[in-house]
């Protein structure tokens, strides 16, 4: 009896492992519903971040998929965050300047109102979300009224004592290129306000912080530098932290338009995909002035390389085909690439790198990837099923083979079942204990990269 128990044991301790394993992948920024990474969010904008014991706490209060705003109410109380219930009219909401707890319908959710500017309102779901521009005449008919005022430190009718210009039209700015913009601060109460930088919302966003504090009465200028990733427009964040009891966190947005550079890609990200062993190409154009010269493109992938096929220049203009060709020896797996231009033109140096997206399956791909035998008697026969999708007609020309270290492995019958060749395997174990083993599959006597099976298992005597 002992003897069965403790085997059962091992098996649960065996799946918890490959559950947390798993687990490990997930997302650990998830929360439960809208009103639980809304309650984070209006923590964080309070100067105190969620952590995990925290947001457990939060979700426990409400842990289905909906809320009420008794629960976010409930939630707040959890993690000692104080706030105070009441109903708005469309005048309130405009007049709103400090981060509150809003609920919206069609379709009901929560989010956090953070002020209301001529461009729109700015909302913030979660901690993780920058602020979103939401259009007011959209916005509005959405509103519920109830809402949920953050006491913070000021109580929820202080005055804010921070004055900066929260919202930041930049107007058209180049792709992919540094601008600096300034952020006016004021200090409006009577002792020093210090000011530092919490966070940005990506690397595109570089604030510089202040020397020193802003004294009472006065007013300091942050410089931020811009460098908008894309074409297109583009709203970034930066969220300062200040030792205003009323305004823990500001979090100031930048909006406005990018454009290309004179010279750039089309397209600006180029995707590869390729089955280990074939290699594959893509082509890229390259706009740029009448007088730029490609000499090179040099990559930090030494599997991929680029070759200017064609060049055709105007008086104003010149566009180069560029072919990108990766060789069949790539290895197995997702890979990102840049690849700059280089030239003897000025002009090169303002042209964005070029990112390159590959992919590379194995020639072959099995499923499952994990067999889970549990409990097994050493030197008995285990059998699985394995099914391996692949171009090569491995069912017929039978030079499929399996290799491992710690176990015998053989493939005892071969079919085909809806255009997969299926391979019944049988294992035999001749180790005590923990069997964590990878099966490598083999084609003419050579391991196909990337095709593998683990086996799991616990060996034992009779």
């Amino acid at each position: 009896m002992k003897e069965r128990w403790g085997r059962w044991t091992t098996q649960l301790v065996l799946l918890w492992l490959l559950c947390a394993s798993a687990a490990g992948h997930a997302n650990d920024r998830s929360y439960a519903n809208c009103a639980v990474a809304a309650v984070a969010a209006l923590s964080f904008l309070g100067g105190r971040s969620l952590e995990a014991a925290d947001l457990r706490q939060v979700s426990a209060v409400q842990p289905a998929a909906t809320a009420t705003m008794l629960d976010a109410r409930a939630m707040c109380a959890a993690v000692g965050l104080q706030v105070t219930p009441t109903r708005w009219t469309v005048e309130d909401f405009e007049r709103c300047s400090r981060p509150t707890l809003i609920a919206l319908r069609n379709p009901d959710h929560f989010t956090v109102l953070l002020d209301v500017q001529p461009l729109g309102a700015r909302l913030m779901d979660s901690p993780v979300d920058g602020p979103t521009l939401y259009p007011w005449s959209e916005l509005q008919p959405r509103l519920v009224g109830l809402v949920l005022v953050p006491d913070y430190d000021g109580g929820p009718d202080a005055d804010g004592d921070v004055w900066t210009n929260r919202v930041i039209d930049v107007g058209g700015m180049t792709a992919a290129t540094a601008t600096a913009t300034a952020v006016k601060i004021e200090n409006r109460g009577e002792i020093p306000l210090d000011v530092s930088v919490l966070r940005s919302t990506c690397g595109c966003t570089v604030p510089v912080p202040l020397e020193a504090p802003v004294p009472p009465g006065g007013h300091a200028t942050m410089e931020v530098l811009l460098i908008p990733d894309a074409p297109g427009p583009f709203e970034q964040h930066v969220f300062l932290e200040t030792s205003s009891p009323s305004l823990p966190v500001v979090a100031v947005s930048f909006v406005g338009v990018a454009t290309a550079h004179a010279s750039s890609f089309t397209p600006s990200v180029v995707s590869i995909q390729s089955v280990h062993g074939q290699g594959a190409q893509n082509a890229v154009d390259l706009m740029g002035p009448p007088d730029l010269i490609v000499r090179d493109m040099p990559s930090s992938n030494p599997h991929l390389e680029a070759v200017v096929t064609r060049s055709i220049r105007t008086e104003t203009s010149s566009q180069h085909h560029i072919e990108l060709r990766l060789d069949p020896e790539a290895p197995v797996g997702d890979h990102t690439a840049w690849m700059e231009v280089e030239s003897s033109q000025k002009a090169a140096a303002n042209i964005r790198p070029l990112e390159v997206r590959i992919s590379v399956r194995p020639i072959v791909e099995i499923s499952p990837r994990l067999v889970f035998l549990g409990d097994v008697r050493v030197g008995s026969m285990a059998r699985s099923v394995v099914l391996l999708d692949t171009e090569l007609d491995l069912d017929l020309t039978g030079r499929i083979g399996l290799l491992t270290e710690n176990m015998n492995v053989r493939i005892v019958r071969r079919s085909v079942d809806g255009g997969k060749a299926k391979c019944e395997i049988e294992m035999s174990i001749h180790k005590l204990g923990l069997i964590d083993e990878r099966v490598l599959l083999t084609y003419r006597g050579k391991v196909i990269p990337g095709a593998e099976v683990r086996v799991v298992a616990w060996a034992h005597e009779e």
